[in-house]
């Protein structure tokens, strides 16, 4: 879906795999 694509802005990308990135190497540190 076009419309899908252009609601998201590469700001608005690179903010979402940040917190996901930052939640996710949160749960590894926590497993060690």
């Amino acid at each position: 879906m076009p419309a899908s694509s252009s609601f998201w802005s590469n700001s608005e990308l690179q903010t979402f795999l940040t917190i996901v990135g930052d939640n996710h190497i949160q749960d590894e540190l926590e497993e060690m």
